[in-house]
């Protein structure tokens, strides 16, 4: 339903051929008696958009075409914009600050527009950029750790946090926050927060809603907080 310039050969053949793309739509129609929330994961600069252009009306005709086969809950399972351009294998990708705040200021426009939403997730909250030179080292070992074909493939994800890599807000952290600040609409059940922990009992999560109807949430790892306080 949507074209990916990382399959593209695939994609295209499918949007050119009608019998294609409707074997795509039955496949959704046949998956929706299973699921109960239909889980999208959106990544824009796969598709080698020019460098000031986003897709402004993509998602409108994404969700309207969803929204012919169902009116079960959508949930964005995950989703970015880079807030810099890169090349992989001398193929170019292009990002900035401003196209990744108006992106997620689209995007959740028409998440609410749709109004039946469960959650988006964004890709990452900070850059990804230690973690990627760790792994560029790797692949470098002989023989290597980790392919280098697949951490140069990991570029796509470098930089789609909404903070870089020291922990730095960018412009488009005050567009998620002040949109995830709104409370629930209903009542929410409250019910007992939710604990997880790592098996070793060293990584712990708690997970509930407050009485205004807003996730709060705290990760630690030995007795320490890794994220950022939930607002």
């Amino acid at each position: 339903l949507m074209l990916d310039e990382l399959g593209y050969g695939h994609l295209q053949r499918v949007k050119e051929n009608p019998i294609l793309y409707e074997a795509h739509r039955d496949f959704v129609q046949a998956l929706l008696p299973y699921t109960d929330v239909l889980g999208l994961s959106l990544h824009p600069s796969k598709l080698r958009l020019p460098a000031e252009s986003l897709p402004v009306a993509a998602y409108t005709r994404l969700f309207a075409e969803l929204r012919s086969l169902t009116t079960k809950p959508f949930a964005i399972t995950e989703t970015d914009f880079p807030a810099a351009s890169f090349s992989i294998f001398g193929t170019d990708y292009y990002g900035s600050l401003t196209k990744q705040e108006r992106y997620m200021r689209m995007l959740l426009e028409e998440v609410e527009r749709d109004g039946n939403f469960e959650f988006v997730l964004n890709y990452a909250i900070k850059d990804l950029t230690p973690q990627l030179d760790r792994m560029r080292l790797r692949a470098q070992e002989d023989p290597p750790f980790i392919s280098p074909v697949l951490v140069e493939f990991f570029k796509i994800f470098e930089f789609t946090g909404l903070y870089d890599d020291d922990g730095t807000p960018r412009p488009a952290v005050d567009t998620w926050i002040n949109r995830f600040l709104l409370p629930f609409a209903g009542s929410p059940s409250l019910g007992s927060p939710v604990r997880v922990e790592s098996p070793d009992g060293t990584l712990q999560a708690e997970f509930s809603i407050n009485t205004a109807g807003r996730l709060v949430y705290r990760v630690l790892q030995n007795g320490s907080e890794v994220l950022l306080p939930s607002p």
